[in-house]
């Protein structure tokens, strides 16, 4: 891309290089690349460090700016980094100075500017240079003149950024040489900066085309019914009830406009589709079922009333005016149908003289138009029914480039023209790259969009402004190009007005060259500000900004966008359609000045019910205007609304801080810390024997261990520190062939000398039980470093040694040395031949063998078959010796003259709770002598007491830890240790007959509950919408793994069952463990709720303290002195109302009172309780709306709902348990329950439609209650209720707990007895049965945990 500047772009790029400076040159002559040279140059001179800012009008402006720029910038990296542009206002502070920082030049619409500039997120002194493209658009009160008035202003000059503007022309339209210098006096006061242009001698006259203009023109198309038709139409729908329809009206106005631009059966078609989709796009949204009467139907092709004469039954309607079968067979979406000839000939002469012009086209194959149209609906029309003309369809391709619309009804109209950016872009890349040849465009491609030079231009619509026709004739640059305007007949006026536009156009270069001549040029703009004749369109005064001690600014020009901004992210449903009222009226003033009084204008506003209540009703001040007066008040709400907290201190919503919202760079933060936690903290067992070290001796423990219906087993622990007296007393429980079987640990007091010698006797003998005889894997390194945290010792009798645990003389004599130093000796290759004889003879069957050869299994020998050998014994169908070859693979010589032995195969370790089982040709085997070995360690204790071992071990392993963490937690009173212990033990492990899913999901209920109330008491001003979401980022996660990680709760989880192909015996060092993030969250809510269910709420409250912080209250009631109700303050209030108002209000609470059967201390809370957000007018100065109370409400419904389906006797697991809460707590229940006391009679809504719905489903549940059958859930079969009655039911549960003082007890006896109870019997009978609300959240975490994926979260 060529960047070499031309003459003239160089001697304006030097007077810009100086001073504020706005060059005026025609479009498609290079005032972008003057702008890219001038940012060059700032980045590479002394304020390179500062940032670039680039201002275009609109976004697909920007995004091709950006383009631009970025492929023709070749700054150094510590002077630009990359472009950026971003049309969200969203962004944080964090992202946008991370965003400026890394930029050396930053393309954005005004708004995006105005508003980063208006934060405090970016400041005028970081700019080096401010680029204003198209600033003609700088007039009156734009986004352009607000951040001159507002930013550029205020700043002391040499925080000042040089000022660099782009225009085709500085004015709009003006008549007389007199107004034409007001404008441009005007345009450059506003920009502080002075307007150039390039002298007549320049080379300016090289690179500029100017087309041939020609005037076309047409007859006036004759007065059509389509007008009427619309009218008549518009009458006939607002009889029938239909008020609000913006839609319509919109579509009626673009109706009598199309008949005028193509005839009137276009117009009748198009009015018609759109009927049709606006009649469908209302009743979707106001969500009622319109009666008989009320229905607009499409009877053929007549719009008519249901019930009424459609006109093919009125005997005066014109049969000329009925459709034609043309137009049925013609189809606006078919674009393969072409116009037919019928239906051509009646379209209206404007349309047929535009076919006629691009007629002579037809045989031009480089042929590039684009026709501009002033609104919306004619291009789109053009763009379809121009290539289906039999005589262009050869060579036409045309496509409709228009605006997204700006006004407020287009945003929520069904039947709007409007273009997204991306078919923008799309639009304008197929036309510069020849797919298509011709645009239809409104004024959107007048501002500078890139698009290729063009033979022909043509304006369908008359040119309104000097710019408009500057700028669309600019676009014919190519050789020979034509600018051709499509006039009426006899339209003198608007020839005359185009021959002011043409005057006004050369005059004002005329000037432009005459103020460079003169040398006016010269005088710094910025110096002589005030001696210009006019002043700033925007003068602003203290009372019209308000400044934050951030910096950050709100002005009356952006007051009431940011008001209405806030009231539509006020959480609301469908029925409520939230804005600020403004009510605005002259007033008389007193003028100090005249001693008179004068008019003035004032305005209040009245925000919506779920807005703060010191914020609901705000009065202004006198003001010049109607406008300013709303403006004013606007921005009084916004100083109030921000010290309620709910603008920030940088005047953005505060939903939109980072605090509420979760942060993913937490949760991985988290999730890094969860991997690599070790098992073990520092703790009595720290203590250690070095073998290196001889004179070391410690005090062993000798732990005995009892099963139920066992004698004591012949082995025993060793452990270097009393075993706590809390596991030692207890009885304890473990899953053994999946069953629970009680044992229990009976600790001597009288300890065992240890030094180094006997702990390396014991780390032996562990090495060879276990991984010689019970487990799959290799045994550990053993060194001085790293030994066995629990030993295992033999003992000769551990019922002898149970009879002797009092003994003074303690235990150690008791201790089976004899079989820890064989261990010891017997080494770990033995070759060597044994006389089994002998052996069986000494040990009998308490003898094990290991067979080498067969795959170093374990066997207890049954006998010697010494008439045997293995060359004529048989064994399994074959011979000894062969099956030892054939089957085991001996490549060894087997020696003939030996005996036979017969052995029975040694179990394993119990697995996951499981006792090991084989085959029967695998338990009963012969073995060949020369390859067995005898074992040290002798069958009963193999077979017998050591199988238990590693569950035992695991288990005691894994009270120590969680005894450690719970001391550490100081919860010793709070919860039992076994119950402690089940937090900590996942559904995977089958340790015990429990784990922590049913404490998890206890525990998430009351956390959710506890967390509402210290939200909803704290934070009094704000709404349920972010209450909700800082709740949700409390609850999230991350945070949850944070404080798990902090206490190292996953060092203590038990996740996998026990296996003997991984498991180990506890080491003093372990290797780190992977614990999934999920599973690390859920251990907090998991101790959560063991603490409830051992000591109450309050349990679950000192849990809460522990883990999110000392703000948080242990008992509930310590909340209610700082509720945001008062009694004082609602008797206060009540006195200041109306006595009508008060009488009404208590007869409403009367009412309520009785049909729920609890009396109410502050009235106010039930009138709360019952106010929908639409009931604007009814008692609204008393209370606001009931979506606070509902939040609250909520969660204690569901705790309480929780709480009693954990202590049910049927003991349903988890996933139950989910379901039957669901069923207790979801919409549909909830509503039949709040119908059945009677509480939709209630509420306090002006709502026409919630109105109509609560009626109408009251009489579908009445219907299905006289149906059902006992215990039937009959309200699945309805259609989905109101949800605004479950609403007031959970509104009127969180108003009892605030009015009961939080007493929960309170609060639970209502839930039980207004939700509860009626149908428990049933829910609890169903059970596991149950179908209730699907939750697609739990399904997915669900499947994901059973893929394998430990990474699934929701923030």
């Amino acid at each position: 891309m060529d960047t070499k500047p031309r003459e003239y772009q160089r001697f304006i790029l030097e007077i810009a290089k100086t001073r504020n400076t706005i060059v005026v040159l025609p479009t498609g002559t290079g005032k972008t690349l003057i702008a890219l040279l001038l940012i060059k140059h700032k980045q590479s001179g002394e304020h390179s460090k500062n940032v670039s800012v680039f201002l275009a009008p609109h976004v697909p402006l920007a995004i091709q700016q950006t383009n631009y720029l970025r492929a023709n910038c070749d700054f150094e990296r510590n002077a630009f980094v990359s472009f950026n542009i971003s049309s969200k206002n969203q962004w944080s502070e964090k992202t946008w100075k991370k965003e400026i920082a890394a930029s050396g030049c930053m393309v954005m619409t005004p708004a995006i500017c105005e508003s980063v500039l208006r934060r405090g997120y970016l400041s005028m002194s970081q700019i080096n240079v401010l680029v204003f493209d198209e600033c003609h658009n700088a007039r009156k009160s734009s986004q352009y003149n607000q951040i001159i008035a507002l930013h550029y202003l205020p700043c002391l000059d040499h925080e000042r950024p040089l000022i660099f503007g782009m225009t085709a022309s500085p004015m709009s339209s003006a008549n007389g040489k007199d107004h034409i210098q007001t404008a441009i006096r005007q345009l450059e006061t506003n920009l502080c900066a002075k307007a150039i242009t390039p002298d007549s001698h320049s080379d300016l006259k090289f690179y500029t085309l100017n087309p041939d203009k020609t005037l076309v023109s047409y007859k006036l198309n004759s007065a059509d019914s389509n007008v009427a038709l619309g009218g008549n139409l518009m009458v006939q729908l607002i009889q029938l009830g239909i008020r609000e329809i913006p839609q319509l009206r919109g579509l009626c106005n673009d109706a009598a406009s199309i008949a005028e631009d193509f005839g009137s059966w276009v117009a009748d078609a198009k009015l018609k589709e759109y009927i049709k989709v606006a009649i469908d796009f209302l009743n979707d949204a106001w969500r009622r079922d319109l009666s008989t009467e009320e229905v607009i139907v499409i009877d053929g092709d007549e719009p008519h009333a249901n019930g009424g004469s459609s006109k093919k039954d009125d005997p005066s309607t014109d049969i000329d005016s009925l459709p034609t079968l043309e137009m049925k067979s013609f189809s606006f979406t078919d674009k393969r149908s072409l116009i037919p000839p019928a239906l051509f000939a009646k379209m209206s002469p404007k349309f047929l003289a535009l076919v006629g012009i691009l007629e002579e086209y037809a045989t031009d194959g480089s042929f590039c138009g684009i026709c501009f149209a002033e609104k919306r609906c004619s291009a789109m029309l053009l763009a379809s029914l121009l290539p289906r003309v039999s005589t262009l369809k050869s060579f036409l391709r045309a496509e409709a480039l228009i605006g997204h619309g700006s006004d407020r009804n287009s945003q929520t109209s069904a039947i709007g023209f409007s273009m997204g950016i991306s078919q923008q872009k799309k639009t304008v890349e197929q036309f510069r790259d020849g797919k298509l040849n011709l645009l239809v465009a409104t004024k959107v491609a007048e501002e500078g969009i890139d698009i290729q030079p063009c033979n022909l231009v043509v304006r369908f619509d008359v040119v309104q402004t000097v710019i408009s026709n500057i700028q669309s004739r600019g676009r014919a640059r190519h050789k020979n190009s034509k600018y051709v305007v499509m006039v009426s007949e006899n339209d003198y006026d608007t020839l005359q007005r185009m021959h002011e536009l043409e005057k006004s156009e050369a005059e004002m270069n005329a000037l432009l060259l005459e103020r460079m001549n003169a040398g006016e040029d010269d005088i710094d703009p910025v110096t002589t500000l005030s001696g210009l004749t006019v002043s700033h369109d925007i003068q602003l005064t203290p009372d019209t900004i308000y400044e934050t001690p951030t910096g950050s600014k709100m002005t009356t020009f952006n007051s009431v966008q940011a008001i209405f901004h806030y009231c539509t992210m006020l959480p609301h449903d469908s029925f409520s359609r939230l804005r600020p009222i403004f009510t605005t009226g002259p007033t008389l003033v007193y003028s100090p000045e005249t001693g008179d009084f004068k008019t003035a204008w004032i305005s209040s506003l009245q925000l919506p019910l779920n807005a703060p209540t010191s914020c609901r009703f705000i009065s202004g001040k006198p003001c010049a205007s109607a406008g300013d007066a709303r403006r004013m008040v606007a921005l009084e709400a916004v100083k109030m609304l921000h010290r309620a907290g709910v603008f920030n201190d940088r005047l953005k919503l505060a939903l939109y801080d980072a605090g509420p919202v979760s942060d993913e760079a937490d949760y991985i933060k988290a999730a890094q810390e969860a991997f690599g936690i070790q098992k073990l903290g520092e703790g009595p067992w720290s203590k250690s024997v070095k073998r290196s070290d001889a004179s070391v001796v410690i005090t062993g423990y000798v732990v005995l261990l009892e099963m139920e219906n066992t004698p004591i087993l012949d082995i025993a622990l060793l452990l270097p520190f009393q075993l706590p007296e809390v596991i030692a007393h207890g009885t304890h429980k473990v899953l053994i062939d999946l069953k629970e079987k009680n044992f229990k640990f009976h600790s001597c007091k009288i300890g065992v000398p240890m030094d180094a010698k006997r702990a390396d006797l014991l780390q032996k003998f562990s090495n060879t039980l276990f991984y010689n005889a019970l487990l799959r894997t290799s045994p550990p390194a053993l060194d001085q470093e790293n030994e066995y945290l629990l030993s295992v010792v033999p003992l000769i009798s551990g019922q002898d040694a149970f009879s002797n645990l009092s003994n003074p003389e303690g235990l150690e004599k008791f201790i089976d040395w004899k079989a820890l130093n064989a261990c010891a000796a017997t080494p770990v290759k033995d070759t060597r031949k044994y006389d089994y004889a002998e052996l069986f003879r000494t040990h009998g069957s308490d003898l094990v063998i290991v067979d080498r050869m067969y795959y170093n299994r374990r066997y207890r020998l049954d006998n010697l078959l010494m008439d045997r050998t293995p060359w004529n014994h048989r064994y399994q169908k074959m011979i000894l010796a062969e099956f030892y070859k054939r089957r085991l693979y001996c490549r060894e010589r087997i020696l003939e003259d030996q005996p036979v032995l017969a052995g029975e195969f040694v179990r394993h370790m119990y697995q996951a709770g499981q006792a090991e089982v084989r085959p029967a040709n695998e338990v009963h085997v012969n073995l060949i002598p020369q390859f067995c070995t005898p074992f040290p360690i002798k069958a009963s204790l193999l077979s017998g007491s050591a199988i238990f071992m590693p569950i035992i071990m695991e288990y005691l392993y894994h009270c120590l830890c969680t005894l450690e963490i719970q001391s550490k937690l100081s919860m010793m009173d709070i919860v039992s240790t076994d119950l402690f212990q089940t937090a900590f033990i996942s559904s995977n492990s089958q340790l015990i007959g429990s784990n922590y899913e049913r404490l998890e999901f206890l525990g998430d209920s009351y956390l959710k509950m506890h967390l509402t109330l210290h939200l909803f008491v704290n934070n009094p001003t704000r709404d349920e919408g972010w209450l909700t979401r800082s709740r949700t980022a409390l609850e999230r996660n991350s945070n949850l793994m944070s404080a798990s990680l902090a206490y190292r709760f996953p060092s203590a989880l038990l996740v996998n069952p026990l296996s003997r192909r991984t498991w180990a015996p506890p080491m003093r060092f372990p290797l780190s463990v992977k614990v999934s993030d999920k599973s690390t969250a859920d251990i907090v809510e998991a101790v959560m709720g063991a603490c409830i269910v051992a000591s109450g709420v309050e349990g679950g409250g000192t849990a809460l303290k522990q883990f999110f912080g000392h703000t948080y209250s242990v008992h509930m009631r310590e909340y209610a002195p700082i509720m945001p109700y008062s009694m004082e303050g609602s008797m206060a209030l009540m006195d200041e109302m109306e006595s009508e108002v008060v009488q009404s209000h208590k007869a409403l609470v009367a009412s309520l009172n009785q049909k729920i059967g609890y009396k109410f201390k502050n009235a106010l809370l039930a009138v709360e309780a019952l106010t929908h957000t639409s009931a604007l007018g009814i008692y609204d100065g008393l209370t606001t709306c009931f979506q606070r109370l509902e939040f609250l409400g909520d969660s204690i419904l569901g705790f309480v709902v929780a709480n009693e389906l954990y202590k049910s006797p049927e003991q349903f697991d988890p996933g139950n348990l989910s379901a039957l809460k669901d069923e207790l707590v979801n919409n549909q229940y909830l509503s039949v329950v709040s119908y059945k006391h009677g509480l939709h009679t209630l509420i306090k809504q002006a709502s026409s439609p919630l109105a109509q719905e609560i009626c109408n489903f009251g009489m579908r549940l009445a219907e299905a209650q006289s149906n059902a059958k006992a215990g039937e859930f009959y309200w699945h079969s309805l259609p989905h209720a109101p949800k605004t009655v479950s609403d007031v039911l959970e509104a009127m549960i969180g108003a009892v707990f605030v009015d009961s003082g939080c007493d929960f007890e309170v609060a639970k006896n209502f839930v039980d007895r207004l939700i509860v109870q009626d149908f428990w019997d049933s829910f609890m009978t169903t059970g596991a049965s149950i179908k209730g609300v699907a939750n697609p959240t739990r399904e997915m975490a669900a499947y994901a945990e059973n893929c394998g994926c430990d990474a699934f979260y929701v923030r």
